[in-house]
């Protein structure tokens, strides 16, 4: 979502906030639907608009380089997923509000109901997340991912293109890059279609996408210049 988008969305939330405020002081049947509901608008217009808010400690990203070759492990913000579970809970509790009403129809049902079973289902994996976190970690030897105790390690050979980009329709900031075994999938060319890369990394990790992007591909070069030549090279 374009800037002046996101402060228009927030302008909008802090107003049906203290509207709903206003109602639940009041005793309004709706009022603590309405509060839940433009609380949470307003939570996601401040995130996506001051990324910064969410990082939990600040991290140089040429000090981080400078521990090559590592390993060195970066944690995703535990702030974000957080903020992010709240909000998805309080999704949840506006849609199973609104399920209350006796007057609505079968198909309307079945939608909030979908909708209470995704936003109440993933506030429990985020706060999983929150706690247990996605860290990657940086060798001479690969970039590794883990995820809720899987790990996926990817040789620096086969990774390139590191950037910042913005993922549409919300834009929301991320690094993004190209992993040449996932060539050739359905998933990465999509994500080609979205972000211009076949890959992307979960979180930014308490660094600006730009500095993360940049420290990757830094590190990716030294790996591949302290890498011992292949056999056929050293003949």
């Amino acid at each position: 979502m374009p800037r002046p988008a996101n402060y228009l969305l927030l302008a909008i939330s802090l107003l049906f906030t203290v509207a709903g405020i206003a109602m639940v002081a009041t005793g309004s049947r709706d009022g603590w639907q309405v509060l839940a509901f433009f609380g949470v608008c307003t939570v996601v217009a401040v995130v996506q608009l001051w990324p910064q808010l969410l990082r939990s400690e600040a991290l140089d990203a040429d000090a981080l380089l400078a521990r090559f070759p590592g390993p060195v492990t970066l944690r995703s913000g535990r702030k974000r997923n957080l903020i992010m579970a709240a909000a998805s809970a309080g999704f949840a509790f506006g849609i199973g509000a609104l399920l209350q009403r006796a007057d609505a129809e079968l198909s309307t049902r079945v939608m909030l109901w979908a909708g209470v079973l995704l936003f109440g289902g993933g506030a429990p994996l985020l706060l999983l997340m929150a706690f247990k976190g996605t860290p990657i970690m940086l060798s001479a030897d690969d970039l590794t991912l883990v995820t809720l105790h899987r790990r996926h390690a990817m040789r620096w050979a086969d990774l390139s293109n590191f950037a910042a980009v913005r993922l549409p329709p919300a834009g929301t900031p991320m690094v993004a890059f190209d992993y040449g075994p996932a060539d050739g999938t359905r998933l990465a060319s999509a994500n080609r279609h979205l972000i211009g890369r076949n890959s992307a990394l979960p979180d930014q990790f308490d660094l600006a996408p730009a500095e993360l992007a940049l420290l990757l591909s830094s590190w990716r070069e030294r790996a591949l210049e302290a890498a011992p030549a292949p056999p056929s090279a050293r003949s």
